[in-house]
């Protein structure tokens, strides 16, 4: 007999004895066997017959003797879905992914991804597997995402085994080490790093760029329903505090490379030019110009659809100017408080829009009270009709380019148009209210050093 119809036995003898009170200890018995496995779900009334605790008892013992036992399940998401994997981690697949999973005794993991989009979150415990269009990603305690993209141009090719269209697999990796393999090599990845499978290629390391996948940096929020389990909410706080520290490690390892140009300016980082850094054929700018861009620039970018943004640190934790820093900027104490205050001023202040941004596009008051701000703008974007992103990153190049007119209230248009409006003027708000504290030179150069983000989205949709 099955073990569910044993479940369904014990069941039946209730139904045929009637009511009566448990047996002592009954609902005590109940309760750790649920804690114990997820193998059989039994229903328990307030009243049982006396004549059934010899069969409940059997039952819910058949169900303690499953731990340790081979664990498995299966999901096909129509939206964002919570799937948790046993004891060895959760899955967060986005709508239209195709998963089945297992856990053995021993632990070890395989995850059957068919298609889609899923942030997994791994609890040590021995090998996990996961598995998509024949790419193996071999992690054990780690947080990462594997996505299967449909219909980006240039990465689409005929199966050879199935004939039939076969998209790249691109897995992000947040938290730990991960491990990416084809039968034509491998690669392994830190925190922060992300690799590219073409199909029937090897794994290769890409960068990871904002503009072009905003939902390959996301710590997934929980389902969207409400019901959200005690679970979800752990995997998604750790995801997003691993996400922080992705994004830290990658801050960190650039730090050098900016201080370097930085010691390069002598007076405000935009109107300076090294020697190759003229506008390339196209009239854009060089790649590491983010502001005080001429007119001819700003027309060059709104042909290409262009925004650049550079923006102060928005981390949960207030910014902390570096003693080397506020030396550098030959800045004295009192200096240094000051632009400290400023900077986290408008740190403050861009969290509590971008929030309100987020609020009005999901309605999820939770992850706008616990979303990082950085998260909070690529779910706006990620959230977002394309068309809507689109449209929104070329009508503010315009703007910028004084070739569309500038409303007088920011706050109007779409989400992505309000979004993108408020970004590309965080950098200018700096430097403006830094000028008072360290002098319009200092601020110029101050906005460069300061360890904050900076972005390019291009692209002009094409219109037919």
């Amino acid at each position: 007999m099955t073990d569910e119809e044993l479940a369904q036995a014990a069941l039946a003898a209730v139904d045929a004895k009637g009511p009566a009170e448990p047996p002592p200890g009954f609902s005590d018995r109940v309760l750790a066997a649920r804690r114990g496995t997820r193998a059989v779900s039994v229903r328990a009334s307030a009243a049982v017959g006396a004549g059934l605790a010899a069969a409940a008892v059997a039952a819910f013992a058949l169900v303690i003797s499953q731990r340790g036992s081979n664990a498995h399940g299966s999901a096909r998401t129509q939206g964002r879905q919570t799937v948790l994997l046993d004891r060895r981690g959760v899955a967060v697949a986005e709508g239209g992914s195709l998963l089945r999973w297992s856990v053995a005794a021993n632990g070890e993991a395989r995850v059957e991804q068919e298609h889609g989009d899923v942030f997994y979150r791994v609890e040590p415990g021995g090998p996990f597997t996961v598995s998509l269009s024949g790419v193996a990603i071999a992690a054990t305690g780690t947080c990462f995402r594997v996505e299967e993209q449909m219909g980006v141009p240039g990465k689409m090719a005929l199966s050879a085994a199935a004939g039939a269209l076969v998209s790249a697999v691109v897995v992000s990796v947040y938290e730990g080490r991960v491990q990416v393999r084809t039968p034509q090599g491998g690669v392994e990845l830190a925190a922060g790093e992300r690799a590219e499978v073409q199909p029937g290629g090897a794994p290769r390391v890409v960068p990871i760029a904002l503009s072009a996948t905003p939902s390959s940096l996301l710590a997934t929020p929980p389902a969207e329903s409400g019901q959200a389990s005690r679970e979800e909410l752990v995997a998604h706080e750790r995801a997003s505090n691993a996400q922080i520290a992705a994004l830290q490690t990658r801050v960190r390892e650039l730090t050098t490379e900016r201080e370097k140009l930085a010691s390069r300016i002598a007076t405000s980082p935009g109107h300076r030019r090294e020697e190759g850094e003229e506008p390339d054929e196209n009239g854009l700018p060089p790649g590491n110009k983010t502001h005080d861009f001429t007119p001819d620039e700003l027309a060059a970018m709104a042909k290409s659809c262009e925004v650049r943004i550079d923006m102060p640190p928005l981390g949960h934790e207030p910014w902390k100017m570096s003693p080397e820093l506020g030396a550098r900027m030959r800045l004295s104490d009192d200096e240094q408080a000051a632009a400290t205050t400023v900077v986290n001023k408008i740190r403050t202040d861009a969290q509590t829009y971008l929030r309100g941004l987020y609020l009005q596009t999901t309605g999820d008051q939770a992850g706008a009270d616990n979303l990082s701000a950085m998260t909070l703008g690529q779910e706006i974007l990620h959230k977002s009709r394309p068309e809507d992103v689109d449209a929104a990153r070329k009508k503010i190049a315009l703007e910028r380019a004084g070739m569309s007119p500038r409303p007088a209230d920011p706050n109007i248009g779409t989400i992505p148009e309000r979004y993108f409006r408020y970004l590309t003027s965080l950098g200018d708000t700096v430097q403006q209210e830094l000028e008072p504290v360290a002098g319009a030179q200092q601020a110029g150069r101050l906005r460069d050093a300061i360890d904050g983000l900076r972005m390019h989205m291009n692209g002009c949709k094409d219109e037919r």
